[in-house]
């Protein structure tokens, strides 16, 4: 028994080291303020194709959202830092589903397009979009809210790693205007 865990301890170790190191260090760039934990589960849930399974789920069955929402909640509540848990979950989504780097340092950008869609499926249901809504504007907060005078979308602007007129984009979107609470479109508003 004990020779039989260490030789899954021996793999993992051996899978971090070739597998979910390098896939953090790609991503390390737009981490900013993420915890090993969320890290490492980011690699292994990027290495199993974890987007491509739930983008398909999602296409086939809107309330995956809503799971995906309230696993939020759930782990909220073992959070000591409310916003942290949110700004955590904001960075690891934008690199499971929205901008992809590859191990030649090639990027996928996040575009308004790829954000609008995204968005779009979780307000899709209107039932399912009012019940998430709070949680969902939690999220975004993390993105548009200045923290060291910067945001975190003006962070991503600013490396490269987003569209560059991203925010007039989403400033003319009629979509973005029902999606956002009033007070995350204030501070959308302010990065102008």
């Amino acid at each position: 028994m004990i020779i039989t865990q260490i030789e899954k301890f021996s793999q993992f170790q051996n899978e971090y080291l070739t597998k979910y190191k390098p896939q953090i260090k790609l991503y390390n760039q737009i981490f900013d303020d993420v915890s090993f934990k969320y890290k490492l589960a980011f690699a292994i849930m990027k290495d199993k194709k974890f987007s491509q399974v739930v983008n398909y789920e999602l296409e086939n069955n809107a309330f995956m959202y809503f799971l995906l929402l309230d696993s939020l909640d759930f782990v909220n509540r073992f959070s000591k830092d409310d916003n942290k848990i949110y700004y955590e979950s904001l960075q690891v989504y934008l690199g499971l589903f929205l901008i992809n780097i590859d191990s030649n340092n090639q990027v996928d950008i996040l575009t308004y397009d790829k954000l609008i869609e995204h968005l779009n499926m979780f307000s899709e249901n209107q039932e399912l979009f009012k019940r998430t809504k709070n949680d969902l504007n939690k999220i975004i907060n993390a993105l548009v809210i200045k923290r060291d005078d910067v945001s975190y979308l003006e962070y991503l602007v600013d490396i490269g790693l987003c569209e560059d007129d991203i925010i007039e984009k989403m400033l003319t979107s009629k979509d973005i205007k029902n999606i956002f609470t009033q007070e995350n479109y204030l501070l959308l508003e302010d990065l102008r």
